[in-house]
């Protein structure tokens, strides 16, 4: 079974597929594993032509990965086109990660009575950095992995 910790080492691309609320308080990431076409394309963007493209599809070979989240104080999505890394931030791992030193972290410490009702829990700033989204969460529980298969 895939942990969090493996899915963090995964090199490549990733697509936000979906988020989920399943339950009350629960949330669920679905990512799908990209790869770079061989054959190349031009794109016409706001008329200008750019040529000898190589577009990134989802990979339909490989399953799509649940991250379960058993239940969450803060989450976020921005929009990658948007998104400013802070500066002073440090992560551990690739696209899927786990940040160490954390903006968020006091940002949502500051802003909740999460932290007084479990005073024994440590909270952890989660992150997914795919394709077009950042996704941004804060929870006491470590994620639970799916791979769910295309079929």
């Amino acid at each position: 079974m895939m942990t969090y910790k493996d899915v963090m080492e995964l090199e490549g691309y990733l697509f936000l597929e979906e988020i989920k609320e399943p339950s009350v308080n629960d949330v669920t990431v679905v990512v799908r594993r990209a790869v770079v076409q061989s054959q190349s394309e031009d794109v016409t963007i706001d008329d200008v032509m750019v040529s000898d493209v190589f577009p990134i599809e989802v990979d339909v070979g490989l399953p799509a990965i649940e991250i379960q989240f058993a239940s969450y104080v803060f989450y976020a999505v921005n929009n990658e086109s948007f998104y400013a890394a802070m500066e002073g931030e440090e992560h551990k791992g690739k696209a899927v990660r786990i940040v160490e030193k954390s903006t968020l972290l006091p940002f949502v410490l500051e802003r909740s009575i999460a932290q007084e009702v479990y005073a024994d829990k440590e909270m952890a700033h989660y992150q997914m950095a795919c394709l077009d989204h950042i996704i941004d969460i804060i929870s006491f529980d470590v994620p639970v992995i799916v791979e769910k298969s295309n079929l």
